[in-house]
């Protein structure tokens, strides 16, 4: 089981979370802009939204999928928090490396993250593109990202399992 399941706050990744996670009592859910679409949309379920349009649709969603999880929406700014149409390379790599340092300082061992393959792709390092909703299971280290087949005990690791929304 996984201590915490970090989401891009996009509603296609909130509602992948919610159908694989979201029935796990006690699983906190935890919405985070680190880890959004490197270009945001205008409208559907890309699309960047304000706090308060997510709060009412994770209400909606969390009541569709029964879901038993704690929904925690406390990384999101009231303000805007999503990426401006594109983002370069440059800019999107360190937005990755700010996300992966901020899993490190975290005390969950087990991380799940459902995000876009685009962003994981940028945060793992891992250039075999994800396709929609398959997961991969990595070992978090400092320098970076090692397949669940690499060395293992790494004392500053976590254990993440990623998917696409």
């Amino acid at each position: 089981p996984f201590d915490v399941v970090y989401v891009s706050p996009m509603q296609r990744t909130i509602e992948t979370a919610l159908i694989v996670f979201g029935r796990i009592k006690g699983l906190k859910i935890v919405l985070h802009p680190g880890c959004c679409e490197t270009r945001t949309l205008l409208e559907g379920s890309n699309a960047g939204r304000r706090k308060e349009e997510i709060e009412k649709k994770v209400a909606q969603l969390k009541d569709l999928h029964d879901t038993q999880a704690e929904i925690d929406l406390s990384y999101l700014p009231t303000t805007t928090w999503w990426v401006p149409l594109a983002e370069t390379t440059t800019q999107l790599t360190q937005r990755a490396s700010l996300f992966r340092s901020f899993l490190l300082t975290q005390p969950h061992s087990k991380v799940a993250i459902v995000s876009h393959a685009t962003f994981l792709s940028h945060l793992t390092g891992d250039t075999s593109r994800l396709t929609t909703c398959q997961w991969k299971s990595y070992l978090c280290t400092k320098r970076g990202f090692l397949s669940s087949n690499g060395p293992k005990g790494t004392p500053d690791a976590q254990h993440c399992l990623i998917t696409t929304g």
